[in-house]
């Protein structure tokens, strides 16, 4: 019996290359998933240029180069806050903690990103005066302490929904005791819609956890003037790579072609 390995089929790795290629163009044209492939890229150059002994400035260049693209891209980010905003609006929540940290972390990610909007016109020049000039620097230092305000609101509003186990999400109390006829007849009880339904919630919690508690170092770094940040260089490297890598996924599952 032959212990060799059959060749893979060169029409099959086409097919799929032919298929990641399309998933990742979807991906990018959405400006989520553009800022998750940036990020990725940017702090996987950053940290490659922390650890090489030769420090090549090239890496470091092309981090730059991308993160200005990011920060570029998120001119227009009031746009979607205002969705999220339109979207919390018409939500019914029915526990007051988690519609208060909510609205809390709306109003901070907009002070954020209307902070972060005025510093990058300052710095390219369209918003143009001595004025301008001397509150660019304080504009970027707040914007992302309004950030980093935004993460702990929004860990606080994670750990409320998993002290009410999903409630929030599901409307439990509606759905148990309710039975619903799948083919067959089969019927699968409410109960069993909640189960089903907060284990694909837990998973997606623990997603958001991470990806939370990965962006803190970040807004914690540029909170502060650089040379006065307590997050070390490998770190904001790493934790960058990691919220990206998160990002990434998400949206690389979400565009399954």
């Amino acid at each position: 019996m032959s212990s060799k390995r059959p060749n893979p089929n060169p029409s099959n790795l086409t097919s799929k290359l032919h298929t990641n290629l399309l998933r990742l163009t979807q991906i990018t044209s959405t400006p989520t998933g553009l800022d998750a492939t940036l990020a990725t890229i940017c702090y996987t150059c950053l940290l490659l240029h922390t650890h090489l002994r030769s420090k090549p400035p090239a890496l470091k260049t092309l981090y730059t180069t991308f993160e200005d693209h990011r920060i570029l891209t998120r001119l227009l980010g009031l746009l979607p806050l205002y969705a999220s905003i339109a979207e919390a609006r018409q939500t019914q929540h029915r526990d007051p903690i988690v519609k208060t940290l909510l609205y809390a972390s709306l109003a901070a990610g907009t002070a954020f990103q209307a902070l972060e909007n005025v510093a990058v016109l300052v710095q390219r020049g369209v918003l143009r005066g001595r004025k301008w000039r001397e509150w660019e620097g304080w504009c970027w230092v707040v914007s992302c302490r309004f950030w980093l305000g935004q993460l702990v609101l929004e860990i606080g509003r994670l750990a409320r929904v998993r002290q009410l186990g999903w409630r929030e999400e599901l409307g439990a109390e509606g759905l148990e005791g309710k039975g619903e006829e799948r083919e067959g007849g089969e019927v699968w009880s409410g109960r069993g819609q909640v189960e089903v339904q907060s284990a694909r919630l837990a998973r997606k919690w623990w997603r958001e956890v991470y990806l939370t508690a990965a962006s803190v170092p970040l807004a914690m770094h540029w909170s502060f003037e650089e040379e006065r940040s307590p997050v070390s260089e490998v770190l904001f490297a790493g934790m960058g790579l990691i919220s990206g890598l998160i990002g990434l996924q998400d949206a690389w599952d979400e565009a399954a072609v």
